[in-house]
């Protein structure tokens, strides 16, 4: 399974243009291409379906079927303009009461992987555990909360489902990626 450009043992180019949803999806296309599938399963979750869309707009002889999982989808466009981070929160605030993609703003800061390699536990703790009104805001999403919740090492109650066992898989899972990065995958088999 390839991981994603900006991921793992991938490149990590510095030009935000390829990490595009069309960039990559030319880049998973020629993976796919190079490794002789003819055709494949493609599956997108959360972000990933623009990335997942992408691919089976712009090369749909490769494709086989598309499964997305909790869709934030736009119809692709043709002259693409930057996301902006900043807006999108503007605009959603007054009417969530939170930054529902504030994390971002941390995601992207050379801090970001350090950080969550230090404090994995609440790492997990906070996208896992944490999708509550807390006092100090959302703990995940909104601006700052993440990076804040990490540094203090903050503590949530966790869920009826987190059994130990669940707990441990999720760290496990996490702690596998380099750098603390997120899980992100892409389920394209190369050779079975």
């Amino acid at each position: 399974m390839p991981e994603m450009l900006g991921f793992g043992g991938s490149s990590h180019p510095k030009d935000a243009k390829k990490y595009s949803p069309v960039a990559i999806a030319d880049a998973i296309a020629e993976i796919v291409t190079t490794e002789g599938v003819e055709k494949c399963v493609v599956m997108g979750h959360d972000w990933g379906v623009f990335t997942a869309t992408r691919l089976v707009l712009k090369h749909p002889q490769l494709v086989e079927s598309l499964i997305q999982v909790s869709i934030p989808f736009w119809p692709p466009e043709d002259d693409p303009k930057p996301f902006d981070i900043q807006g999108y929160n503007e605009i959603f605030k007054p009417l969530m009461g939170f930054d529902p993609i504030g994390y971002m703003l941390f995601l992207v800061t050379e801090e970001a992987p350090g950080l969550i390699s230090e404090h994995m536990e609440t790492f997990v703790r906070c996208i896992w555990y944490s999708q509550t009104k807390l006092s100090g805001g959302y703990t995940f999403c909104d601006s700052g909360a993440l990076e804040a919740n990490l540094k203090t090492d903050r503590e949530f109650p966790a869920p009826y489902w987190a059994t130990e066992e669940v707990r441990f898989e999720l760290v496990a899972v996490h702690s596998l990626q380099p750098d603390g990065a997120l899980l992100v995958f892409l389920p394209i088999r190369s050779r079975m």
